[in-house]
């Protein structure tokens, strides 16, 4: 939750859910962004997960998979 102590933070506010909106309309610039500011949710996530059976690629690719559908589907 983006949260502001002032009306000066509002444009910093936009450009961030501006970047969202810009990914969902298929900006693919804006996908790939926010898909590298985000992506180290997914080592973290892996790191914390990584004794499971299936194989470090495979759960990477499907970490990134999750990333991209919540890029896509969130709702700044």
């Amino acid at each position: 939750m983006l949260v502001s102590d002032s009306w000066t933070d509002l444009p910093s506010a936009f450009t961030w859910a501006s970047r969202f909106w810009q990914a969902q309309a298929g900006d693919q610039d804006a996908l790939d962004r926010l898909v590298g500011q985000y992506e180290g949710l997914v080592y973290y996530v892996l790191r914390q997960q990584s004794s499971g059976p299936l194989s470090y690629a495979k759960v990477l690719q499907a970490g990134r998979i999750g990333l991209w559908q919540a890029i896509r589907g969130f709702d700044p």
